[in-house]
């Protein structure tokens, strides 16, 4: 019954179901703990996930914007969750070939595990 529930899960209604259910969840949860509460921006990546299995690029990358920003605002600018939201966020906007949108946010990436883990660890010299 796992397995037939997680192929269904796989499958293009699935995924349309799961964006419905986690558009849902993130309204729910924004009218309780207002806009900028960390733990929409959890849902905010779900939903970008959910966006790109979907093949909504553009829905994707807002999603991310939104959790970068909700990150942001909830752990300072140069935390390591935030650096992981900008990698995501770079990593979409490269696929894109948007290559000058991206360059701002890799080099706020490089800054934050810089001062975060040091110039010589590896996700720094990754970044």
């Amino acid at each position: 019954i796992d397995r037939v529930k997680e192929l269904a899960a796989d499958s293009l209604e699935g995924k349309k179901e799961r964006l419905i259910k986690l558009q849902k969840d993130l309204a729910e949860k924004e009218a309780v703990l207002g806009s900028k509460h960390r733990d929409l921006a959890i849902l905010c990546l779900e939903l970008a996930d959910t966006h790109l299995q979907l093949i909504q690029i553009d829905e994707a990358e807002k999603q991310l914007k939104r959790a970068l920003l909700i990150t942001e605002t909830s752990y300072g600018k140069t935390n390591l969750k935030v650096g992981s939201c900008l990698g995501r966020l770079i990593d979409l906007l490269l696929s894109q070939k948007k290559y000058a949108e991206a360059e701002p946010f890799g080099w706020r990436l490089i800054q934050i595990n810089q001062e975060m883990l040091g110039p010589d660890h590896i996700e720094t010299a990754q970044a």
